[in-house]
């Protein structure tokens, strides 16, 4: 349960740059994940009180530890005397003795430093079945519902089943996965059920995979990145940045593929928010999108200073962004987006099953677009099919589009 990325003392120096607890939010890595969330309600926190169902907990009470300086689990106990009872008024001295403990400490072996008793709750066998089946289901429900809620429907719901999987998974023993979840902080202190923390407070997740990328195994890609809540998506975004910045023992580059391509209009323009840009050369060897359907994108961390990472969460440093980010009607943008992913997919797919597959998927889409651009539709007529007619046109319709807005 260990995060080896989103270490503890990175979030939290994260956390007060961009002061989010000024907005009422926390970020909660892998190990505060499983103690927030997951860890059933009955385990969290420390129990101070014996007032418990006797099948719930044994009790031990007469445990005494010592050690040179604090002591602490599995301390060796203070030695007993040899005899336990040499004459009766022995044996009423310790009695006396014991009654009186608290008031009045036994002298400690010279060099060591008494602690103060305390009990030891342990769960009985039955307590600790019923602990981990609620443990399993809570797991199970993170797994079914974390990416569902927080992308809103926005990506494949398998895909996002697998990655949670991967990023809460126990036994990420070669550190290719770490997860973080933006939340509200009344998570924090909340004593509601899962389904309750997980719909009322959780506010984004983002799940890194060291190497998704092929050509460069050594570079902590984006595998995941959602909120739900309008704005909040670059609190996620920064940390990735910050993280990679802050680590100079990793590679400085940052790494992903929009899901959706252009279409994908708020993420595209999250990325492009913080420098990342597309490159044609990660479109073979890198993601493993053979459909060709995503756009991947890489930043250089090395040309950012931690304090231009803080500024542009806060919005204090703004980096020039795509034209498309830039237009205001949301109609127009969402067919300019639409035109030049169906462009992007003509250019660079070349299996004439995908593209089939493609077509069926967008027809009506593409037939308005040849419509536009007064060609006829042909694709799905032949077994081989040349796009080169329609992309000799498409960049100027585009372009057209554009000034539509100015």
């Amino acid at each position: 349960m260990e995060s080896y990325f989103f270490t503890n003392q990175m979030i939290q120096s994260y956390s007060k740059e961009v002061k989010l607890k000024q907005n009422e939010l926390v970020i909660m890595n892998l190990s505060t994940i499983y103690y927030t969330i997951i860890e059933p309600n009955s385990l969290v926190g420390y129990r101070t009180t014996r007032k418990r169902k006797s099948d719930d907990y044994a009790y031990e009470d007469d445990l005494e530890y010592y050690s040179d300086t604090y002591g602490g689990v599995n301390t060796p106990t203070l030695p007993r005397s040899k005899s336990k009872s040499k004459s009766k008024s022995k044996s009423k001295s310790s009695t006396k003795s014991s009654k009186s403990k608290s008031q009045s400490p036994k002298p400690q072996p010279q060099g060591k430093t008494r602690r103060i008793r305390f009990t030891l709750n342990i769960p009985s066998e039955s307590r600790k079945k019923d602990i981990a089946t609620e443990r399993n289901n809570n797991i199970s429900k993170v797994i079914s519902k974390l990416a569902d809620l927080t992308c809103k429907g926005e990506i494949d719901k398998v895909y996002g089943i697998q990655s949670i999987r991967k990023g809460i998974s126990f036994t990420n023993e070669k550190n290719i996965y770490d997860i973080v979840v933006l939340a509200d902080r009344k998570i924090l202190n909340s004593k509601e059920n899962m389904d309750t923390k997980l719909r009322e407070y959780i506010r984004g997740v983002m799940i890194v995979e060291k190497g998704e990328c092929k050509r460069y195994p050594d570079i902590y890609a984006i595998n995941l990145i959602c909120a739900n809540t309008e704005g909040l998506s670059k609190y996620l975004m920064g940390l990735y940045v910050y993280t990679i910045k802050k680590t100079p023992k990793i590679s400085q580059w940052g790494i992903l593929e929009v899901g959706g391509n252009y279409t994908n209009v708020s993420a595209f323009c999250l990325y492009h928010k913080f420098g990342f840009q597309h490159e044609r050369y990660l479109i073979n060897d890198c993601f493993q999108d053979n459909a060709k359907g995503n756009l991947p994108m890489i930043l250089d961390v090395s040309h950012f200073t931690i304090k231009n990472i803080i500024d542009i969460v806060t919005n204090k440093l703004r980096l020039p962004k795509d034209d498309l980010c830039n237009i205001k009607d949301e109609a127009l943008q969402n067919k300019i987006a639409l035109y030049t992913k169906i462009k992007y997919v003509l250019e660079h797919q070349k299996d004439y099953s995908y593209l089939r597959n493609f077509f069926i998927d967008y027809k009506q889409d593409i037939d308005n677009m040849y419509k536009d651009i007064g060609l006829k539709p042909d694709y799905l007529n032949r077994s081989k099919y040349d796009p080169q007619p329609v992309l000799n046109q498409i960049d100027y319709y585009i372009n057209n589009l554009y000034i539509q807005e100015w």
